[in-house]
Protein backbone atom coordinates (compact mmCIF):
# COMPACT_ATOMS: atom_id res chain seq x y z
CA UNK A 1 0.00 0.00 0.00
CA UNK A 2 3.04 2.46 1.14
CA UNK A 3 4.36 1.92 -2.75
CA UNK A 4 1.13 1.85 -4.14
CA UNK A 5 0.29 5.96 -2.54
CA UNK A 6 4.20 6.89 -3.35
CA UNK A 7 3.45 5.71 -7.08
CA UNK A 8 -0.05 8.11 -7.31
CA UNK A 9 1.55 10.79 -6.02
CA UNK A 10 4.02 10.77 -7.90
CA UNK A 11 2.14 10.18 -11.37
CA UNK A 12 0.22 13.35 -10.46
CA UNK A 13 3.26 15.27 -9.73
CA UNK A 14 5.61 14.32 -12.86
CA UNK A 15 2.38 14.21 -14.96
CA UNK A 16 2.54 10.65 -16.45
CA UNK A 17 2.80 11.27 -20.93
CA UNK A 18 3.06 7.97 -22.28
CA UNK A 19 -0.05 5.47 -22.27
CA UNK A 20 1.14 2.87 -20.39
CA UNK A 21 1.73 5.23 -17.73
CA UNK A 22 -1.73 7.10 -17.81
CA UNK A 23 -3.20 3.05 -18.09
CA UNK A 24 -1.31 2.38 -15.32
CA UNK A 25 -2.45 5.30 -13.08
CA UNK A 26 -6.44 4.91 -14.33
CA UNK A 27 -6.15 1.40 -13.24
CA UNK A 28 -5.49 2.60 -9.76
CA UNK A 29 -7.79 5.19 -8.76
CA UNK A 30 -10.97 3.93 -11.09
CA UNK A 31 -14.09 3.86 -9.37
CA UNK A 32 -15.21 0.45 -10.63
CA UNK A 33 -11.92 -1.11 -9.32
CA UNK A 34 -12.49 0.23 -6.07
CA UNK A 35 -15.66 -0.92 -6.22
CA UNK A 36 -14.25 -4.57 -7.00
CA UNK A 37 -12.10 -4.44 -4.37
CA UNK A 38 -14.62 -3.76 -1.67
CA UNK A 39 -16.46 -7.09 -3.45
CA UNK A 40 -13.15 -9.04 -3.21
CA UNK A 41 -12.73 -8.21 0.36
CA UNK A 42 -16.42 -8.59 1.29
CA UNK A 43 -15.91 -12.06 -0.44
CA UNK A 44 -13.06 -13.04 1.63
CA UNK A 45 -14.42 -12.02 4.92
CA UNK A 46 -17.42 -14.14 3.89
CA UNK A 47 -14.92 -17.43 3.96
CA UNK A 48 -13.75 -16.71 7.48
CA UNK A 49 -17.54 -16.03 8.28
CA UNK A 50 -18.58 -18.93 6.78
CA UNK A 51 -16.14 -21.04 9.11
CA UNK A 52 -17.50 -19.66 12.59
CA UNK A 53 -19.55 -21.79 15.18
CA UNK A 54 -23.58 -20.71 15.39
CA UNK A 55 -23.77 -18.16 18.92
CA UNK A 56 -24.90 -20.30 22.03
CA UNK A 57 -28.58 -19.75 23.49
CA UNK A 58 -28.66 -18.98 27.08
CA UNK A 59 -32.17 -18.81 28.70
CA UNK A 60 -32.99 -18.02 32.14
CA UNK A 61 -36.34 -19.01 34.37
CA UNK A 62 -37.47 -18.11 37.74
CA UNK A 63 -40.57 -18.89 40.06
CA UNK A 64 -42.11 -19.79 42.67
CA UNK A 65 -43.14 -23.32 43.69
CA UNK A 66 -45.31 -24.54 46.77
CA UNK A 67 -43.61 -27.33 48.82
CA UNK A 68 -45.74 -28.24 51.58
CA UNK A 69 -47.47 -25.69 52.09
CA UNK A 70 -44.10 -23.23 52.11
CA UNK A 71 -43.18 -20.70 48.66
CA UNK A 72 -40.17 -21.00 47.39
CA UNK A 73 -37.85 -19.20 44.88
CA UNK A 74 -37.04 -21.65 41.78
CA UNK A 75 -34.35 -20.66 38.87
CA UNK A 76 -33.22 -22.08 35.87
CA UNK A 77 -30.28 -21.06 33.79
CA UNK A 78 -29.66 -22.99 30.66
CA UNK A 79 -26.68 -23.19 28.09
CA UNK A 80 -27.50 -24.90 24.61
CA UNK A 81 -24.94 -24.66 21.58
CA UNK A 82 -25.71 -26.18 17.95
CA UNK A 83 -23.31 -28.44 16.27
CA UNK A 84 -23.31 -29.52 12.72
CA UNK A 85 -23.06 -32.36 11.25
CA UNK A 86 -19.48 -33.33 10.69
CA UNK A 87 -18.21 -31.59 7.45
CA UNK A 88 -21.03 -28.84 7.67
CA UNK A 89 -18.49 -25.89 7.92
CA UNK A 90 -15.94 -27.47 5.66
CA UNK A 91 -18.63 -27.26 2.78
CA UNK A 92 -20.23 -23.69 4.18
CA UNK A 93 -16.77 -22.31 3.66
CA UNK A 94 -15.86 -24.42 0.50
CA UNK A 95 -18.83 -22.19 -1.15
CA UNK A 96 -17.88 -19.29 -0.01
CA UNK A 97 -14.51 -19.81 -1.28
CA UNK A 98 -15.66 -19.90 -4.60
CA UNK A 99 -17.24 -16.78 -4.10
CA UNK A 100 -14.44 -15.37 -3.23
CA UNK A 101 -12.55 -16.32 -5.85
CA UNK A 102 -15.09 -15.11 -8.48
CA UNK A 103 -14.94 -11.86 -6.69
CA UNK A 104 -11.22 -11.81 -7.08
CA UNK A 105 -11.84 -12.18 -11.04
CA UNK A 106 -13.87 -9.69 -11.73
CA UNK A 107 -11.45 -7.55 -10.01
CA UNK A 108 -9.02 -8.85 -12.29
CA UNK A 109 -10.75 -8.34 -15.33
CA UNK A 110 -11.88 -4.52 -14.58
CA UNK A 111 -8.43 -3.89 -13.89
CA UNK A 112 -7.50 -5.06 -17.39
CA UNK A 113 -10.14 -3.72 -19.11
CA UNK A 114 -10.06 -0.04 -17.89
CA UNK A 115 -6.37 -0.48 -18.26
CA UNK A 116 -6.54 -1.39 -22.12
CA UNK A 117 -9.46 1.27 -22.56
CA UNK A 118 -6.87 3.67 -21.43
CA UNK A 119 -4.47 2.79 -23.49
CA UNK A 120 -6.58 3.19 -26.95
CA UNK A 121 -8.00 6.39 -25.67
CA UNK A 122 -3.95 7.44 -25.19
CA UNK A 123 -3.20 5.95 -28.69
CA UNK A 124 -6.18 7.39 -30.26
CA UNK A 125 -5.15 11.05 -28.76
CA UNK A 126 -1.99 10.47 -29.72
CA UNK A 127 -3.23 10.28 -33.32
CA UNK A 128 -5.21 12.96 -33.44
CA UNK A 129 -2.51 15.08 -31.96
CA UNK A 130 -0.82 14.14 -35.24
CA UNK A 131 -3.06 15.04 -37.22
CA UNK A 132 -3.79 18.65 -35.93
CA UNK A 133 0.01 19.01 -36.51
CA UNK A 134 -0.32 17.98 -39.71
CA UNK A 135 -3.55 20.23 -40.27
CA UNK A 136 -1.71 23.66 -39.18
CA UNK A 137 1.86 22.31 -41.17
CA UNK A 138 -1.18 22.20 -44.33
CA UNK A 139 -2.81 25.24 -43.80
CA UNK A 140 0.43 27.29 -43.73
CA UNK A 141 1.99 25.56 -46.57
CA UNK A 142 -1.36 26.34 -48.75
CA UNK A 143 -1.02 29.93 -47.19
CA UNK A 144 2.46 30.59 -48.44
CA UNK A 145 1.13 29.09 -51.98
CA UNK A 146 -1.50 32.00 -51.96
CA UNK A 147 0.93 34.44 -51.35
CA UNK A 148 3.06 33.62 -53.96
CA UNK A 149 0.41 33.60 -56.51
CA UNK A 150 -1.00 36.94 -54.84
CA UNK A 151 2.57 38.24 -55.62
CA UNK A 152 2.27 37.70 -59.49
CA UNK A 153 2.15 40.76 -60.77
CA UNK A 154 -0.19 39.76 -63.84
CA UNK A 155 -2.64 37.60 -62.70
CA UNK A 156 -4.11 35.83 -65.40
CA UNK A 157 -7.76 34.62 -64.53
CA UNK A 158 -6.32 30.93 -64.35
CA UNK A 159 -4.43 32.70 -61.48
CA UNK A 160 -7.41 34.20 -60.13
CA UNK A 161 -9.42 30.48 -60.45
CA UNK A 162 -6.23 29.00 -58.91
CA UNK A 163 -5.72 31.43 -55.65
CA UNK A 164 -10.06 30.89 -55.11
CA UNK A 165 -9.07 26.88 -55.37
CA UNK A 166 -6.25 27.58 -52.52
CA UNK A 167 -8.76 29.75 -50.85
CA UNK A 168 -11.26 27.50 -51.05
CA UNK A 169 -8.93 24.47 -49.78
CA UNK A 170 -7.42 26.41 -46.35
CA UNK A 171 -11.05 26.98 -45.38
CA UNK A 172 -11.68 23.66 -45.67
CA UNK A 173 -8.60 22.72 -43.54
CA UNK A 174 -9.94 24.88 -40.93
CA UNK A 175 -12.99 23.39 -40.56
CA UNK A 176 -12.02 20.16 -40.33
CA UNK A 177 -8.99 21.28 -37.73
CA UNK A 178 -11.86 22.67 -35.67
CA UNK A 179 -13.57 18.87 -35.43
CA UNK A 180 -10.02 17.33 -34.75
CA UNK A 181 -9.46 19.78 -31.93
CA UNK A 182 -13.21 19.17 -30.93
CA UNK A 183 -12.00 15.29 -30.72
CA UNK A 184 -8.64 16.31 -28.96
CA UNK A 185 -10.59 17.92 -26.30
CA UNK A 186 -13.23 15.07 -25.92
CA UNK A 187 -10.06 12.71 -25.65
CA UNK A 188 -8.50 14.45 -22.99
CA UNK A 189 -10.92 15.08 -21.04
CA UNK A 190 -11.74 11.34 -20.85
CA UNK A 191 -8.36 11.05 -19.57
CA UNK A 192 -8.40 13.08 -16.96
CA UNK A 193 -11.49 11.90 -15.14
CA UNK A 194 -9.97 8.00 -15.37
CA UNK A 195 -6.35 9.40 -14.72
CA UNK A 196 -7.06 12.52 -12.09
CA UNK A 197 -4.30 14.29 -13.17
CA UNK A 198 -4.87 18.57 -13.24
CA UNK A 199 -2.91 18.78 -16.73
CA UNK A 200 -1.88 16.74 -19.45
CA UNK A 201 1.07 17.26 -22.15
CA UNK A 202 1.59 15.88 -25.13
CA UNK A 203 1.64 12.08 -25.29
CA UNK A 204 4.18 10.57 -26.35
CA UNK A 205 3.71 7.52 -28.56
CA UNK A 206 6.63 5.14 -30.11
CA UNK A 207 5.71 3.28 -32.83
CA UNK A 208 7.20 -0.35 -32.86
CA UNK A 209 6.76 -2.52 -35.47
CA UNK A 210 3.34 -4.45 -35.32
CA UNK A 211 3.21 -8.39 -35.16
CA UNK A 212 0.62 -10.82 -35.62
CA UNK A 213 0.47 -13.55 -33.04
CA UNK A 214 -0.35 -16.85 -34.84
CA UNK A 215 -3.78 -17.83 -34.22
CA UNK A 216 -3.30 -21.19 -32.57
CA UNK A 217 -0.39 -20.30 -30.06
CA UNK A 218 -3.43 -17.86 -29.03
CA UNK A 219 -6.43 -20.03 -29.19
CA UNK A 220 -4.16 -22.43 -26.55
CA UNK A 221 -4.58 -19.39 -23.82
CA UNK A 222 -8.39 -19.51 -24.60
CA UNK A 223 -9.30 -21.98 -21.83
CA UNK A 224 -7.70 -19.06 -19.49
CA UNK A 225 -10.43 -16.79 -20.14
CA UNK A 226 -11.65 -15.17 -17.07
CA UNK A 227 -15.47 -15.88 -18.42
CA UNK A 228 -14.00 -19.42 -18.75
CA UNK A 229 -12.58 -19.25 -15.52
CA UNK A 230 -15.66 -18.05 -13.96
CA UNK A 231 -18.33 -20.56 -15.66
CA UNK A 232 -16.07 -23.14 -13.13
CA UNK A 233 -16.32 -21.65 -10.74
CA UNK A 234 -20.18 -21.69 -11.16
CA UNK A 235 -20.38 -24.98 -11.86
CA UNK A 236 -18.47 -25.32 -8.69
CA UNK A 237 -20.79 -23.33 -6.37
CA UNK A 238 -23.69 -25.88 -8.29
CA UNK A 239 -22.04 -29.10 -7.11
CA UNK A 240 -21.62 -27.20 -3.38
CA UNK A 241 -25.11 -26.32 -3.29
CA UNK A 242 -25.88 -30.71 -4.04
CA UNK A 243 -23.63 -30.95 -1.00
CA UNK A 244 -25.25 -28.67 1.21
CA UNK A 245 -28.88 -29.98 0.22
CA UNK A 246 -27.32 -33.69 1.23
CA UNK A 247 -25.97 -32.41 4.77
CA UNK A 248 -30.75 -31.65 5.38
CA UNK A 249 -30.70 -35.44 5.25
CA UNK A 250 -28.71 -35.97 8.69
CA UNK A 251 -30.07 -34.94 12.11
CA UNK A 252 -28.84 -31.63 13.80
CA UNK A 253 -27.89 -32.15 17.68
CA UNK A 254 -27.66 -29.24 20.10
CA UNK A 255 -25.62 -29.78 23.27
CA UNK A 256 -25.73 -27.81 26.57
CA UNK A 257 -25.90 -27.26 30.56
CA UNK A 258 -28.51 -26.34 33.10
CA UNK A 259 -28.13 -25.14 36.54
CA UNK A 260 -31.03 -25.24 38.56
CA UNK A 261 -30.99 -23.74 42.18
CA UNK A 262 -34.35 -24.14 44.87
CA UNK A 263 -34.54 -22.13 47.51
CA UNK A 264 -36.19 -24.46 50.28
CA UNK A 265 -35.53 -25.63 53.45
CA UNK A 266 -33.03 -27.10 52.95
CA UNK A 267 -31.95 -25.44 49.94
CA UNK A 268 -31.05 -27.68 46.65
CA UNK A 269 -29.17 -27.29 43.39
CA UNK A 270 -28.62 -29.24 40.64
CA UNK A 271 -26.43 -29.32 37.19
CA UNK A 272 -27.17 -31.77 34.30
CA UNK A 273 -26.15 -31.80 30.54
CA UNK A 274 -28.75 -31.79 27.89
CA UNK A 275 -28.95 -33.22 24.14
CA UNK A 276 -31.22 -32.46 22.07
CA UNK A 277 -31.70 -33.84 18.60
CA UNK A 278 -33.74 -32.43 15.44
CA UNK A 279 -34.87 -35.81 13.61
CA UNK A 280 -35.25 -35.40 9.39
CA UNK A 281 -38.46 -37.39 9.52
CA UNK A 282 -40.58 -34.89 7.61
CA UNK A 283 -38.40 -32.70 5.78
CA UNK A 284 -35.29 -35.04 4.74
CA UNK A 285 -34.32 -32.83 1.78
CA UNK A 286 -35.43 -34.71 -1.25
CA UNK A 287 -36.69 -32.34 -2.87
CA UNK A 288 -33.87 -29.98 -1.87
CA UNK A 289 -30.98 -31.79 -3.31
CA UNK A 290 -33.45 -32.73 -6.69
CA UNK A 291 -33.52 -28.60 -7.08
CA UNK A 292 -29.32 -28.77 -6.57
CA UNK A 293 -28.94 -31.37 -9.17
CA UNK A 294 -30.96 -29.11 -11.77
CA UNK A 295 -28.72 -26.57 -11.43
CA UNK A 296 -25.74 -28.96 -11.86
CA UNK A 297 -27.26 -29.53 -15.31
CA UNK A 298 -28.27 -25.85 -16.10
CA UNK A 299 -24.60 -25.23 -15.43
CA UNK A 300 -23.33 -28.07 -17.51
CA UNK A 301 -25.71 -26.59 -20.33
CA UNK A 302 -24.48 -23.10 -19.50
CA UNK A 303 -20.73 -24.28 -19.97
CA UNK A 304 -21.13 -25.47 -23.63
CA UNK A 305 -22.99 -21.93 -23.93
CA UNK A 306 -19.65 -20.06 -22.75
CA UNK A 307 -17.58 -21.97 -24.92
CA UNK A 308 -19.13 -22.16 -28.06
CA UNK A 309 -19.69 -17.49 -27.12
CA UNK A 310 -16.14 -17.57 -26.31
CA UNK A 311 -14.91 -19.43 -29.61
CA UNK A 312 -17.00 -17.68 -31.86
CA UNK A 313 -15.73 -14.50 -30.39
CA UNK A 314 -12.27 -15.19 -30.68
CA UNK A 315 -13.10 -15.71 -34.60
CA UNK A 316 -14.32 -12.70 -34.91
CA UNK A 317 -11.65 -10.86 -32.91
CA UNK A 318 -8.62 -12.41 -34.09
CA UNK A 319 -10.29 -12.19 -37.96
CA UNK A 320 -10.58 -8.53 -37.11
CA UNK A 321 -7.15 -8.57 -35.90
CA UNK A 322 -5.70 -10.09 -38.90
CA UNK A 323 -7.81 -7.70 -41.37
CA UNK A 324 -6.47 -4.67 -39.29
CA UNK A 325 -2.64 -6.16 -39.80
CA UNK A 326 -2.57 -6.31 -43.03
CA UNK A 327 -3.87 -3.06 -43.69
CA UNK A 328 -1.29 -1.57 -41.31
CA UNK A 329 1.27 -3.59 -43.15
CA UNK A 330 -0.05 -1.60 -46.54
CA UNK A 331 0.02 1.89 -44.81
CA UNK A 332 2.94 1.40 -42.61
CA UNK A 333 3.80 4.04 -39.62
CA UNK A 334 7.65 4.42 -41.59
CA UNK A 335 5.61 5.81 -44.84
CA UNK A 336 4.96 9.02 -42.71
CA UNK A 337 8.38 10.11 -43.74
CA UNK A 338 8.18 9.46 -47.07
CA UNK A 339 4.79 11.26 -47.46
CA UNK A 340 6.49 14.54 -45.83
CA UNK A 341 9.60 14.15 -48.40
CA UNK A 342 6.68 13.60 -50.99
CA UNK A 343 5.17 17.12 -50.09
CA UNK A 344 8.27 18.66 -50.36
CA UNK A 345 9.05 17.39 -53.58
CA UNK A 346 5.50 18.46 -55.05
CA UNK A 347 5.71 22.25 -53.51
CA UNK A 348 9.16 22.66 -54.80
CA UNK A 349 7.52 21.15 -58.58
CA UNK A 350 4.71 23.69 -58.26
CA UNK A 351 6.97 27.14 -57.46
CA UNK A 352 9.46 26.21 -60.56
CA UNK A 353 5.84 25.77 -62.44
CA UNK A 354 5.95 21.84 -63.59
CA UNK A 355 2.47 21.45 -62.19
CA UNK A 356 -0.59 22.98 -61.58
CA UNK A 357 -1.90 24.01 -58.19
CA UNK A 358 -5.12 21.26 -59.20
CA UNK A 359 -2.62 18.98 -58.88
CA UNK A 360 -1.06 20.19 -55.83
CA UNK A 361 -4.45 20.23 -54.04
CA UNK A 362 -4.99 16.58 -55.46
CA UNK A 363 -1.50 15.23 -53.80
CA UNK A 364 -2.41 17.29 -50.93
CA UNK A 365 -6.09 15.81 -50.39
CA UNK A 366 -4.23 12.44 -50.82
CA UNK A 367 -1.82 12.86 -48.27
CA UNK A 368 -3.39 13.93 -45.87
CA UNK A 369 -6.15 10.70 -46.47
CA UNK A 370 -3.23 8.45 -46.76
CA UNK A 371 -2.08 9.64 -43.37
CA UNK A 372 -5.36 9.19 -41.79
CA UNK A 373 -5.34 5.76 -42.98
CA UNK A 374 -1.89 5.22 -41.07
CA UNK A 375 -3.09 5.73 -38.24
CA UNK A 376 -6.84 4.38 -38.61
CA UNK A 377 -4.84 0.96 -39.19
CA UNK A 378 -2.62 1.61 -36.19
CA UNK A 379 -5.28 2.19 -34.26
CA UNK A 380 -7.74 -0.64 -35.69
CA UNK A 381 -4.84 -2.80 -34.76
CA UNK A 382 -4.42 -2.03 -31.02
CA UNK A 383 -8.21 -1.69 -30.49
CA UNK A 384 -8.14 -5.50 -31.89
CA UNK A 385 -5.37 -6.66 -30.11
CA UNK A 386 -6.57 -5.57 -26.69
CA UNK A 387 -10.00 -7.29 -27.30
CA UNK A 388 -8.87 -10.26 -27.75
CA UNK A 389 -6.54 -10.30 -24.46
CA UNK A 390 -9.67 -8.94 -22.52
CA UNK A 391 -11.14 -12.09 -23.72
CA UNK A 392 -7.74 -14.06 -23.12
CA UNK A 393 -7.44 -12.58 -19.50
CA UNK A 394 -3.86 -11.01 -20.44
CA UNK A 395 -2.17 -7.61 -20.42
CA UNK A 396 -1.51 -6.41 -23.63
CA UNK A 397 2.60 -5.91 -24.25
CA UNK A 398 2.77 -2.04 -25.43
Amino acid sequence: MKYLLLFFFFSHTLLAQTPKELAQLARIRAPQILMSLQEARARSLGVEQATLWQNPSLTMQSGRARTAGDFAFVMDLTLMQSVPWPGTRSVMKEGATYLQEIAQLDLQEAGLRLYHATLLLSIELAHFEKLSEEKQSRKKRLGEVKKFLEAKTYASVNDKIERDMILNQILLIENEHYEIDSKINLLRSKLKRLTGLTGLKKVELSYAPLKLVSRAELLKELSLSPEWKRQAKFMAIAQNEVKKAKLATHPEFQVGLNYRIEHLNPENEFIHANLGVTLPLWDRGQYREEIARAGVLREEANKKLVEMNLANLFDELYASLELSYRQSQKFPIKNLKGINQRIKEVDQAFRKGRIPVSALLQVDNLTYETMNLIFKSHYDYYKNLAGLHDLLGKQMDF
